[in-house]
């Protein structure tokens, strides 16, 4: 990243920014003001954030996605609960040292939050307060939610886009939020001109409906200036013709001979003198008039040579003409690189990560990348320390505590990434199951793992565990051990899969504390022919109430090691259902299903049916939670879904056809 080094300080030095903004107008526009100078302090709901963390269609190695890393360089994150009484108070102390804050909530939302501009200007009189909303802060449609969509469509921008009798088209990019950025920008510094010279602010009320509208000059002033409803033309233009794209014999290009001169020197330099001639062509308004005709006498010449003929040609003899690139292309493209248009920043998470270059440059002050784009809450105690006003109230900052779940996420994600660092891959579930909702997707997991054993051997109770197949015992948390069936057999393949294991438990603790102890530390011994656990989960109980009341599966007492008489052990007939072998060395599950455990594979149907559709209200929640954290809207309520997934002849004739291993045979209902 860019440094300052001798150079002189960028135009904004000194301007603090609070960012309350969110999607893309408004960071968009914190961004700039960041790129050029100002110290730009992002303030994000606690746990969630931005909702463009967790936007686009693809997932990043961390939990910030691409689109929210190229509108959030040159910002400070701090994570603030502006609906707490403690967290406004934060706000307002904030306040009270800010230069500009930009907010893009709905219109009143922070006026109800006791946040509006007339209590801060109260704060703060020299405060720029700019507000973005989809329609403004007045009118009949000011307390809408609004989109760049919705502007385009409701400005009239769609009406004009696309080609004549096609379906409503919308333009690739969005207009509106980039526009109503830019406009918000050039507000927000007039006024904060303004303020240093009269020491009073203003309230900037930015729209994206107003920002689209102004783009459609062309068209508005065609409509106000003949009458006629303006109408989508695809790439020509109502000014001037011919001004568009054009086919070759090889694709399409875009030329433009937009004046009397130049369209002398295209008739001429195709060697079709005779349409200078042609009554229909020889005027801007004729040809304008005529513009179909005209396509097609241009094709007719155009199409005898390529795409990169024509704009080399043309371009030679002084008429405007380009090809049409893809964003690889134009990217990729000389004069894109020679302009600095992609550039790589570093990134705590992701490493290199590409960003869309500065799209003006400043001679005496260019624009620096000072700050990668911020980990959500990352400069919290930074902040709470260097801005003056707040320093003696950090602990009112009003920040929610996350729940147990999302502490769960937390941890799992810090355990993949130390897993990540040392080139290993980890377990397949790195969360320390400390939260009901864990738990109960680990009965969901556990059930899944009961029916694909019983599948193996139908014909015995507990087949998985027959044989020379263990249970093997595995460190889920440093506190505790919890026992799960694994498909591997014993000898030296299983003492391998338990050292792959202590191992894996040590990373995990050792990201837990914050440490980045390798995996190549001094193992404790073990005997040639058993399992021995690792020393610190000796003495500890398996946590049993829980899991055999979800499961209905009796654990065994943990011991020191897993072998020798229990491996005899595990071939005996099972014990009663719902019974603890306390006798045994090791941790053993039985599963009630087969014929070992009364009734066949009918039975086991019936009961993993009914043990799953129990568990399906946390399941359903389970996806639901995530898909809200996705999509970031709210869904409704499914449970029709369950009765309809859970309860369904096709459901239960899916299970027992498992069980059977049999073809099912589906009804529809």
């Amino acid at each position: 990243m860019s440094e300052g080094g001798g150079r002189r300080p960028l135009p904004l030095a000194g301007v603090r920014v609070l960012d309350i903004s969110q999607v893309m107008a408004g960071p968009y526009a914190c961004m700039l003001l960041g790129d050029l100078g100002a110290d730009v302090i992002k303030i994000e709901p606690p746990v969630t954030g931005d909702q463009t963390r967790g936007s686009m269609g693809f997932k990043m190695k961390g939990a910030d996605s691409l689109g929210f890393i190229n509108m959030n360089r040159n910002k400070r994150s701090v994570t603030l609960d502006l609906k707490s009484p403690a967290g406004k108070e934060v706000l307002l102390q904030l306040a009270k040292d800010a230069d500009i804050l930009i907010e893009n909530y709905r219109p009143g939302a922070l006026r109800r939050l006791g946040l509006g501009y007339e209590v801060l200007k109260e704060v703060n009189p020299r405060l720029v307060y700019t507000s973005i909303s989809g329609f403004g802060q007045t009118g009949p449609r000011a307390d809408r939610p609004g989109f760049d969509l919705m502007a385009q469509a409701m400005s009239g921008v769609m009406s004009v886009t696309g080609y004549p009798d096609s379906p409503p088209v919308k333009a690739g990019v969005p207009v509106a939020d980039i526009g109503c950025a830019l406009f918000a920008i050039y507000a927000t510094l007039s006024a904060y001109i303004g303020a240093k010279n009269t020491g009073q602010g203003q309230h900037v009320d930015a729209a994206l409906f107003d920002s689209a509208m102004a783009f459609s000059v062309w068209d508005v002033c065609d409509w106000w200036g003949t009458g006629k409803e303006p109408q989508p033309l695809g790439t020509s233009n109502k000014m001037t013709a011919p001004y568009q794209a054009m086919a070759s014999s090889d694709g399409h290009f875009v030329m433009g001979a937009n004046n009397q001169k130049l369209w002398v020197q295209l008739c001429t330099l195709m060697g079709r003198t005779e349409l200078l001639e042609d009554p229909r062509f020889s005027t801007i308004s004729l040809r304008l008039a005529n513009r179909p005709a005209l396509q097609d006498e241009l094709e007719k010449t155009f199409k005898l040579h390529t795409k990169d003929h024509w704009v080399q040609t043309l371009l030679d003899n002084g008429i405007p003409a380009g090809p049409i690139l893809s964003y690889p292309e134009a990217f990729g493209s000389e004069h894109a690189k020679v302009r600095n248009m992609r550039m790589e920043i570093d990134h705590p998470v992701e490493g290199k990560v590409p960003n869309i270059g500065f799209a003006v440059k400043l001679s005496g002050t260019p624009q620096q990348v000072r700050r990668h784009p911020p980990l959500l809450g990352e400069h919290n105690d930074e902040v709470w320390r260097s801005w003056g006003s707040i320093r003696q109230n950090v602990s009112g900052c009003g920040r929610r505590e996350p729940s147990d779940h999302e502490q769960c996420e937390a941890t799992a994600a810090r355990r993949r990434r130390a897993f990540r660092d040392r080139g290993r891959r980890g377990p397949r579930d790195l969360r320390p199951s400390r939260c009901a909702q864990c738990d109960d997707v680990g009965d969901v997991r556990a059930a899944a793992l009961d029916l694909r054993a019983a599948a193996r051997r139908p014909h015995r109770a507990g087949g998985a565990l027959r044989g020379r197949r263990r249970p093997v015992l595995r460190g889920r948390h440093r506190h505790r051990a919890v026992p799960v069936v694994q498909g591997w057999r014993g000898g030296r393949g299983l003492r391998a899969r338990h050292r792959c294991r202590r191992g894996a438990a040590r990373v995990a603790a050792d990201a837990d504390r914050g440490r980045g102890r390798g995996l190549g530390h001094r193992r404790r011994p073990r005997h040639r022919d058993r399992l021995r656990l690792p020393h610190r989960h000796a003495g500890h109980p398996v946590r049993r109430a829980d899991r055999e009341d979800a499961r209905q599966l009796p654990v065994g007492g943990q011991r020191g090691t897993a072998g020798g008489g229990a491996r005899s052990r595990a071939r005996r007939a099972p014990a009663a259902a719902g019974r603890h072998d306390r006798r045994g060395r090791g941790a053993r599950l039985r599963l009630p299903v087969g014929r070992g455990a009364g009734g066949g594979p009918d039975a086991a149907a019936d009961a993993l049916c009914a043990r799953l559709a129990a568990l399906a209200p946390v399941t359903q929640r389970v996806s639901k939670h995530t898909l809200n954290r996705l999509l970031r809207q709210s869904l409704p309520d499914a449970e029709d879904l369950i009765r309809e997934c859970y309860g369904s002849a096709d459901f239960h004739e899916g299970v027992q056809a498992f069980i059977e291993k049999r073809a099912p045979a589906w009804r529809g209902r």
